[in-house]
């Protein structure tokens, strides 16, 4: 259990939480149970088709964040929904510096970073990339990230 002023302390650092937030969603089969629950996530993972839901959840559980799209300026598709917060932009890998993100993103996904940015998020075009942020689903995992002492 964490002392309050540890959770305090580790709920700034960006790295810290980071590792939390990896832990409950990459590294927990509780976390896959909850895309598994609804036909539109099934078999989802939170880098493919439930980044949606990862991000909506962080979001309600980190004030002052606000969702960001990766945006593929060639195909004008939804890549990908994460947290930006402060420097940092959260996502099931964890925080990463915003200035790296879309290179990180673009290499871990064989993209091109030139072809990506950082936007506001857009329900309607996430949605049209088939991501989901589904109310239940964004429920249940801001439950999982509270057990997990997440924001």
């Amino acid at each position: 259990m964490l002392s309050f002023i540890q959770f305090i302390v580790e709920e700034h650092d960006p790295i810290t939480l980071g590792r939390r937030i990896k832990a409950a969603t990459t590294g927990d089969n509780e976390s896959y149970k909850i895309l598994d629950s609804h036909p539109h996530t099934k078999g989802s993972t939170w880098q493919a088709g439930g980044c949606g839901v990862l991000a909506h959840a962080l979001h309600k559980r980190m004030p002052g964040s606000k969702l960001v799209d990766v945006h593929n300026k060639k195909t004008g598709h939804t890549e990908h929904v994460a947290v930006h917060h402060g420097d940092h932009v959260y996502d099931a890998n964890g925080a990463t510096p915003a200035k790296h993100y879309l290179k990180r993103f673009a290499k871990r996904e064989m993209k091109s970073h030139h072809d990506l940015e950082l936007t506001p998020h857009d329900p309607a075009r996430a949605a049209k990339s088939e991501i989901s942020t589904h109310p239940a689903l964004v429920d249940k995992m801001h439950k999982h990230l509270q057990k997990h002492h997440i924001g």
